[in-house]
């Protein structure tokens, strides 16, 4: 097992397609099941699987870069990068174990400790303005304050509230943390931006009531009044960013509405959606190429079956009754209804007035983002754009590692991924400046490749002290910082597909173990008719022996719409349910089919009797 993981990350270094290896060890037992107990299920599995490695095709164009660890970086996690009038500033959070954070960055090569705790500490963002100033941002939990006496204790704030502080490097010193937000705790997820101007210009996520709200301010030797950006958002908004525009700021977030994520982009007065659909919009990111174009990166996540997933009902094991059809039995399987269907990907686009242009190419292809990749933006001196995020590597026994990688947009298109040794860690943002990117690693790869005991990893001494029992894991230590010279190749395209919004509905209520393994893996998440509802290819309303019936048109044409003559066929071979009072209920008369699964729209008619079955 050990040697075929070996050869699975010789391929992820050689950039070879492991996508379908992947895919023939999924769902997998050898993440939870790894003695074999003799018999030989796993051998088998690893024989299948070194097939289908043998036969995988390179990834075109794929790049491997290398990535370079800072001494001073032992215990280290949440890296942040900025340059800007000749000077690298690079600062990350310092665990100091059993008590807290330290603040520390690397300024022009030299390191420094920021903030000396230890205490709460949360991601920190730097930048350096025009001046030369390096800043740097920083979520902060107050030290909690005494609220009275009870019995014979001090009662204190079981939750301190934490805002959002700033430091600056004046020449000679880091100055002491002050408090930008203004807003009520937990105030956090701050993003800064050096203006062109010299001035300073933070945004951050703050309680608005009983929800969150995105807010702003502006420091010109001073700290302005706080701006609620986010005013009037239909929920709650959330990972706000901000570029600099010609006419001003941008502000983009992701806003909670109607059971969906949008992105919502203000720019002055004006706010507009730039993402609809069904599907998840997340963690935007905006820049500004020295045209003047702004650019917007977010996730696109579907997860299939969300609306459904709701609180679980244990039944007595007297209580079931036959199969349930889509189940398999137990046994070297992960249960269908325990995998998660998720899917995701990027997207790039830029904000042209009213429309937006998605440039030619592909990101992340051959890769795999899920659950999501955290893209960030970053505008290069010669006019173009990278994108940077994070790449899920999934090698049995629970080898699980995230990867940096980069793509350059240049005058044609996207360049091919550039994914980094050396950047082995867990799903965490990277940091972007002009020319580097930044991240942590934890080495968990190279342990889990030398795992000599236990469950993918090693005996861990002090958890095993602190709860009692062996505890194995592969990872020990938050890790080190990391740095990755980057390349541009601009100016950034200007030219791409135009479109008012970007929608993606591929969201599914069934998820398919439920729909059956012929659901399409596209289109609308549900279509509604009157009388019934017609979710998918699923029909659901209320009558005796109703509930999951799953409905396939015997006549329509896939792609098309077509009428049916000869009625709907089930998918198991038993009549169409009926009303309590005996009556067919209505049928479709119009189907849109898609790889095998048709989307329907009800008529007044009778549903006609199932001819035969598919």
């Amino acid at each position: 097992m050990l040697a075929f993981n070996h050869r699975l990350a010789h391929a992820v270094e050689s950039c070879v397609d492991i996508t379908a290896t992947i895919a023939a060890l999924d769902p997998d037992p050898l993440r939870y099941m790894w003695v074999d107990e003799g018999a030989g299920q796993i051998p088998a599995q690893l024989e299948r699987a070194a097939a289908v490695l043998a036969a995988a095709p390179p990834l075109h164009g794929h790049t491997r870069g290398t990535a370079r660890p800072l001494a001073d970086s032992r215990n280290a996690a949440r890296p942040t990068v900025a340059t800007g009038g000749g000077r690298t500033l690079v600062a990350w959070l310092e665990w100091v174990p059993e008590r807290g954070d330290r603040l520390v960055a690397e300024l022009d090569g030299e390191a420094s400790v920021v903030v000396a705790g230890p205490e709460d500490l949360f991601r920190p963002t730097a930048a350096i303005t025009a001046d030369g100033t390096p800043w740097l941002l920083f979520g902060r939990a107050e030290t909690p304050a005494v609220s009275g006496n009870e019995g014979s204790g001090t009662r204190i704030h079981s939750r301190p509230p934490v805002g959002v502080w700033a430091c600056r490097f004046d020449g000679t010193a880091w100055t002491e943390p002050e408090l930008v937000s203004t807003t009520d705790g937990p105030s956090f997820n701050q993003e800064v931006l050096a203006h062109p101007d010299g001035s300073l210009h933070v945004c951050w996520q703050g309680r608005t009531g009983a929800g969150f709200g995105v807010f702003a301010r502006r420091y010109s030797g001073g700290w302005e009044q706080p701006r609620w950006v986010s005013e009037g958002a239909a929920g709650n908004a959330w990972d706000p960013t901000l570029a600099a525009v010609p006419d001003g700021m941008a502000y983009a977030w992701s806003e909670y509405d109607g059971g969906s994520y949008a992105i919502v982009l203000r720019r002055g007065d004006a706010a507009r959606r730039l993402t609809g659909g069904t599907d998840y919009a997340l963690h935007p990111s905006l820049a500004t190429t020295i045209d003047g174009r702004l650019w917007c990166a977010f996730d696109v996540i579907t997860v299939h079956g969300h609306g459904g997933s709701g609180p679980t009902k244990l039944r007595p094991r007297a209580q079931r009754t036959g199969h349930v059809d889509g189940m398999r039995a137990p046994g070297d399987s992960v249960p269908p209804e325990l995998l998660p269907e998720v899917s995701a990907g990027i997207r790039v686009v830029c904000v042209d007035g009213d429309e937006l242009v998605t440039p030619p190419g592909a990101l992340a292809p051959g890769l795999n983002v899920v659950p999501s990749a955290l893209p960030r933006l970053q505008a290069t001196s010669d006019g173009g754009l990278v994108v940077g995020y994070r790449v899920h590597r999934q090698l049995p026994l629970m080898t699980y590692y995230w990867e940096a990688a980069s793509q350059v947009l240049g005058p044609d298109g996207w360049l091919p991924p550039t994914t980094y040794t050396g950047t082995d860690a867990t799903l965490e943002e990277v940091s972007l400046a002009d020319g580097w990117l930044v991240t942590q690693s934890d080495g968990r790869l190279d342990r889990a490749l030398g795992w000599t005991e236990g469950f993918g990893g090693r005996e861990c001494p002090y958890l095993t002290d602190h709860h009692g029992a062996v505890i194995w894991h592969g990872v020990h230590g938050a890790g080190q910082v990391v740095t990755v010279p980057i390349g541009s190749a601009g100016p950034a395209a200007t030219g791409g597909e135009r479109s008012g919004v970007v929608r993606s509905d591929e969201r599914q209520e069934d998820r398919r173990w439920v729909a059956g393994a012929t659901r399409s893996a596209t289109g609308s998440a549900s279509t509604r008719c009157s009388g019934a509802t017609c979710t998918g290819t699923r029909w659901s309303a209320a009558a005796p022996r109703a509930t999951s019936r799953h409905w396939r048109t015997s006549t329509a044409t896939p792609g098309t719409s077509t009428p049916t003559t000869s009625g709907l066929s089930p998918t198991t071979p038993r009549t169409p349910p009926t009303t309590s009072g005996g009556a067919s209920r209505r049928s479709p008369t119009c189907c849109t089919c898609r790889a095998g699964s048709c989307r329907c729209t009800a008529s007044s008619g009778p549903r006609p009797t199932p001819a035969t079955r598919t």
